[in-house]
């Protein structure tokens, strides 16, 4: 087990407090946001973009513009927010930045500093809601590529591909530019044909009651054998049901608009481009495709603002949303739900619908560790009609684990070793077991020993609060020690951290330090140090002896006589009995012989 706690939330952000093996020094990259990377359908105004930030954050910045390149460089005329020096945002509502656009991809950033560094977040991406009145269900320039067409080749010498407008004579609007799709038999040279088909499937949302279809059009053609055709389909392909065609009569730099208008419940729909030109014709070179609803009376809206929280206590995910808005009666709304982020190829599926006054849903149907998407449309009656869909909000299931540890250090002072840990929630916690293990030596990679429990810190039992925690380990000789965490539930389940080395260099050299203080009255502290065996070259432990002597020579006092280690120690000496004066304390060990004075004051 892991005894990290992933923080989560439905409104985060965030990359992220690191993983117990690998202790987050500074604020980690947030976690993900609610507005997921490729959220679509977000709301033009209203719309609210919130996250959580990694534990130790100071202040944080965020950055907002239509502009990537500037988001990513975090340049400062997209900055929005500035918390400099001790504010921390963990929300921003984008109607104070003026009303978004319809139908276009906007871009932000949080960066989050801590004491010692910053960390700033990926640049994500959202798309705006298009104009319900002319909602536009698919738009292509070909600047990204054919992702979104499949080509077929019915016998042709070329078919449908992609040109550059600046590589070929193409005749288009001014409003055509880079990369367009052709089908050019032209290009590929004499006795050349092409029959050729390019389609694209696309969805259409909410009540409308036709299409608009319209592109940058270069129709050449030479004979009464060449003809373009643009067809629809309905059913997946089993029927074709023709928008326009072209003959032999040129239709050159061209902007085309043509509708189909229709009465069914579907929404899925095929469009393609054939184009027959059996010899070596011209072309047909189309950009800028778009296709929009067209008949809408007063829109349907859905809700501006769909939130999701993730609820690990009761495994589920809490919904909420404001009303929508309907010419007709709204009867209720229907939830939808999909695996994974708003960008991943799974669909959408109901999970709900809700009466017109239920404005929250519970979804139990969740796991642990998993990522979820949500939409919902407003509902109405008495056709049955229904809006488009709201803005795609994203929660984060964690897997719930007891500690969220957010640190486990050490520091070494003379021959103690001090562990210190922190962390920022508890569940259930009972205590912490300290374990150890010692390595050989300095100069082993070896162990000598097993894993044996030093000691136990009781912990909080169940808090959101950060808490500290410490234990000192003393009087050790010097070596390498591993230490680990043993976390204990109430019911006996455990987890282990991570594993920290701490090394206690040895001595170089044989020492014997100045008591202190001195002079004093009764107890003073004395140091020596004994080097190790490498550099001594003798038998590991050494017989060390320290005596107290007066002026004359006797001796008053033994504080140590027996073999040691290599190592640093203290001697506390009381001198209740001994009047005030000046005193000796020698210290034998092996060839070693030091003396030094200290002196008794009452």
């Amino acid at each position: 087990m892991n005894i990290k706690r992933l923080l989560f939330s439905i409104l985060v952000f965030l990359f992220i407090l690191n993983p117990i093996n690998n202790f987050a020094q500074g604020p980690g990259e947030p976690f993900h946001p609610m507005t997921a990377p490729g959220a679509r359908g977000i709301s033009i105004h209203l719309h609210i973009l919130f996250w959580e930030n990694p534990a130790g954050t100071i202040y944080n910045e965020v950055y907002f513009s239509d502009d990537p390149a500037l988001v990513s460089a975090m340049d400062p005329s997209v900055k929005i927010l500035d918390g400099y020096p001790s504010t921390v945002f963990d929300s921003v509502s984008l109607n104070l930045y003026g009303q978004l656009e319809y139908y276009k991809a906007y871009y932000w950033k949080v960066v989050e500093y801590d004491s010692l560094s910053f960390s700033p977040s990926p640049t994500w991406n959202f798309t705006s809601r298009y104009n319900p009145t002319s909602p536009i269900f698919f738009f292509d320039n070909f600047e990204d590529g054919l992702l979104n067409w499949t080509i077929t080749n019915e016998g042709g010498d070329c078919i449908w591909d992609l040109f550059n407008l600046s590589s070929r004579p193409y005749t288009l609007p001014p409003s055509a530019t880079g990369n367009v799709l052709a089908a050019d038999a032209d290009y590929c040279g004499s006795g050349s044909s092409t029959l050729t088909t390019a389609s694209v499937t696309f969805l259409t949302e909410g009540l409308i009651f036709g299409l608009k279809i319209e592109w940058d059009n270069d129709w050449q053609a030479i004979s009464n054998e060449d003809f373009g055709y643009v067809d629809i389909s309905t059913d997946q392909g089993t029927t074709w049901i023709n928008i326009t065609t072209f003959d032999q009569v040129d239709v050159r730099n061209t902007h085309e608009e043509h509708y189909y208008y229709f009465y069914t419940s579907t929404n899925n729909f095929i469009l393609r481009l054939v184009s027959v030109q059996p010899g070596w014709d011209w072309w047909w070179v189309v950009d800028n495709f778009k296709i929009s609803g067209d008949g809408a009376l007063t829109p349907m809206l859905p809700p501006g603002l769909l939130k999701a929280r993730a609820d690990t206590s009761d495994l589920a995910v809490n919904l909420t949303w404001g009303s929508g808005s309907s010419p007709d009666p709204i009867i209720g709304y229907r939830i939808q739900k999909k695996n994974g982020l708003p960008t991943d190829a799974s669909n959408y599926v109901t999970i709900a619908e809700t009466n017109s006054s239920t404005f929250s849903f519970i979804d139990e149907g969740v796991e642990l560790n998993k990522i979820y998407t949500y939409h919902i449309s407003t509902l109405s009656g008495p056709s049955g009609g229904s809006s488009i869909f709201s803005n795609e909000a994203t929660a984060y299931v964690p897997p719930v684990v007891p500690v969220e540890l957010l640190s486990f250090t050490s520091s070494t002072v003379d021959n103690d070793i001090t562990l210190l840990w922190t962390t920022a929630t508890e569940i259930n916690n009972s205590g912490f077991e300290i374990e150890r293990e010692q390595v050989s030596s300095p100069q082993s990679a070896g162990s000598n020993g097993e894993w044996q429990t030093i000691g136990f810190i009781p912990g909080h039992g169940t808090t959101s609060e950060k808490q500290s925690y410490s234990f000192k380990d003393e009087n050790l000789s010097s070596g390498k020690y591993l230490y680990r965490l043993k976390q204990i539930d109430y019911d006996g389940s455990f987890e282990y951290s991570n594993t920290i080395e701490v090394e206690i260099t040895a001595p170089l050299e044989f020492s014997l330090e100045q008591n202190y203080p001195n002079p004093f009255n009764p107890t003073t502290k004395i140091k020596y140090t004994i080097p190790s065996v490498t550099l001594r070259q003798a038998q590991s432990d050494i017989l060390v002896s320290l005596k107290v002597f007066d002026v004359l020579g006797n001796e008053v006092a033994t504080l140590v006589n027996e073999f040691k280690p290599a190592g640093e120690y203290n001697i506390d000496f009381t001198a209740v009995s001994l009047p005030s004066g000046v005193y000796f304390y020698q210290l034998k060990a092996g060839e070693f012989i030091q003396t030094r004075k200290m002196i008794l004051i009452k």
